[in-house]
């Protein structure tokens, strides 16, 4: 039965797409930053834009914060974003959107004594960011806010989409 709904709101959606409208991607790449973990990230994004709905885009992606260790013990931090974000205000070179959308981050510890340990927390993300044309990319400005039970923070990041 889920799978039947998943179908029919699928079917929905691609019909009440103008029959012109085509999908573009683009690939970003660059660095991000989280209040709480405190430290630098390196993020990975895939962006879906459909062509005829310029307001609307979707993006997924990773960010890898660079591990912190003290002693023998490691802290790795991940989080994996899943956005939708709305243009609202374009002119010719750059574009300012708002965003909401869901967020998976993880953590995993090791060392010599502790062994290893990892735990996860879902969230919800929130904010806005600032997309303009630098010439041989999009230039892609962001901060948000992840809402979630425990690891509740702020994520500034900036990278650089290249349509493919």
């Amino acid at each position: 039965m889920r799978y039947f709904a998943v179908g029919v709101f699928v079917l929905a959606l691609t019909m009440g797409l103008n029959q012109k409208a085509e999908a573009q991607f683009a690939v970003e790449g660059g660095l991000g930053y989280g209040s709480d973990i405190d430290r630098l990230g390196i993020k990975g994004s895939v962006v879906y834009d459909i062509e005829g709905v310029d307001e609307l885009q979707f993006t997924g992606g990773l960010i890898f914060y660079l591990p912190e260790s003290e002693g023998d013990v490691t802290w790795t931090w991940t989080e994996i974003n899943v956005n939708a974000e709305y243009h609202f205000l374009e002119e010719s070179n750059f574009s300012v959107y708002g965003l909401g959308g869901v967020n998976r981050t993880s953590l995993s510890i090791s060392g010599d004594h502790w062994g290893m340990g990892s735990g996860s927390s879902s969230g919800l993300n929130i904010g806005g960011g600032l997309v303009t044309d630098i010439g041989l990319a999009l230039l892609d400005i962001e901060l948000k806010y992840v809402l979630m039970d425990n690891w509740s923070r702020a994520v500034l990041s900036a990278g650089l989409r290249f349509p493919i």
